[in-house]
């Protein structure tokens, strides 16, 4: 009864304690200060130039962000080409109120994007007894003025999906005044300055002031146009007798592949260090670097690591200090990395080579059909002279 009574009391005693440090983890939650967090709203307005907005006056709000309840104000000004046609109902705003202001649109304005940065300085409140750096945030008025002719711009995205899949997307923007549809778009691979292969897009009509996409996927690597590796995605899309565009990315087509071919450990060697030597072929399209490990037993650490160059073919000896690792009780395990890519080999500590070539059932099979095929000849040249 006595032991219960002791174990009830210990339960309780735990639970309080608990049941403080809980508390004071929330009140130090509640009643520690939050970080200010500043932002603005919206980031970004767009004001197409035409015939109704020209020679008028465009309003706009801007609304400053805080979610800390900290009070203070916030200085607005305007800079950019069109800055001086902008004004403000206040130049200074308490935080977190709303900011009024309009934009002159000039009749005439040069073809292009013609960006206003509306600027908003945080002033933290004087006598706070801390000391503050004043922030600055900026929304952008974009006035786009349309080209009087067609003018595209164009830009190439291409984005790894599964296995060695690319999904390439060309986007078109049109600035000009009228309907464009390019003569024809392309994207090109190369490989340095060797194209290895080109994909066709069909061409969308891109409307005035708007955008147009159109995407492919692509998998170099599986049709066999590719090995892996890293390589220059070129599009082109010429319209109109211009000067062809051609936008270009860096771009990753899938992983190394990575094979050991043979690898044997001098287990018979005297001496405490074993050399180990290991043939490795990897495909990929650039010299590659790699690293070699050797983990002994079931060992979780490496015993030796060793970085290591892959391309095309590398043979390595490495060696291994059996009186740091131990020595090897039933096996060693060679692991080989590079970009994302593993392969690994498990040798007996008493095995001669380990290879990856031909089994040996089949090279007996080839020998055994030479063997036949000459005998079979044979036959049949006495035959013949009888």
């Amino acid at each position: 009864m006595k032991t219960k009574r002791t174990t009830g009391k210990r339960f309780l005693g735990i639970i309080a304690l608990a049941a403080f440090a809980l508390s004071s983890v929330l009140c130090t939650l509640l009643l520690a200060e939050p970080a200010a967090a500043f932002g603005i709203s919206p980031q970004g307005v767009t004001i197409q130039h035409n015939e109704s907005t020209a020679g008028t006056r465009i309003p706009f709000t801007v609304r400053t962000i805080m979610d800390s309840g900290e009070s203070g104000v916030a200085h607005v000004r305007a800079e950019g080409d069109l800055a001086s046609g902008i004004v403000f109902d206040k130049d200074v705003v308490p935080l977190g109120e709303q900011i009024t202001g309009s934009i002159l649109i000039p009749e005439t304005l040069e073809p292009g994007d013609h960006v206003q940065e509306i600027i908003i300085t945080q002033v933290p409140e004087a006598g706070t007894g801390t000391v503050q750096a004043a922030i600055e945030l900026a929304s952008a008025i974009i006035v786009q003025s349309p080209y009087p002719d067609a003018y595209l711009t164009a830009t190439l995205t291409p984005n790894r999906q599964a296995g060695s899949a690319v999904l390439m997307t060309v986007m078109l923007q049109n600035h000009g005044i009228r309907a464009v549809t390019p003569d024809a778009v392309s994207i090109m691979v190369f490989d340095g300055a060797q194209q290895r292969d080109e994909i066709g897009l069909v061409p969308p009509t891109v409307v005035p002031t708007s955008f147009a996409g159109v995407s492919a996927m692509y998998d170099g690597v599986r049709t066999g146009a590719l090995q892996p590796g890293e390589y220059t995605v070129r599009a082109r899309i010429p319209y109109e007798d211009r000067e062809a565009m051609t936008p270009e990315q860096s771009v990753t087509f899938g992983a190394p592949l990575i094979n050991i071919t043979t690898a044997r450990y001098a287990y018979e060697e005297t001496g405490a260090i074993k050399p180990i030597d290991v043939s490795i072929r990897t495909t990929w399209n650039r010299p590659l670097n790699g690293t070699i490990l050797v983990y002994v037993d079931n060992s979780t650490a490496p015993s030796t690591t060793q970085e290591i160059p892959l391309n095309p073919a590398a043979p390595v000896r490495l060696y291994l200090d059996t009186t740091v690792s131990g020595v090897p009780k039933t096996h060693i395990t060679i692991v080989v990395r590079a970009h994302g890519s593993e392969a690994s080999v498990r040798i007996p500590v008493t095995a001669r080579p380990v290879a990856t070539g031909p089994p040996l059932a089949l090279i007996i099979l080839c020998i055994v059909a030479i063997i036949t095929i000459g005998l079979l000849i044979l036959v049949w040249l006495r035959g013949k002279r009888r």
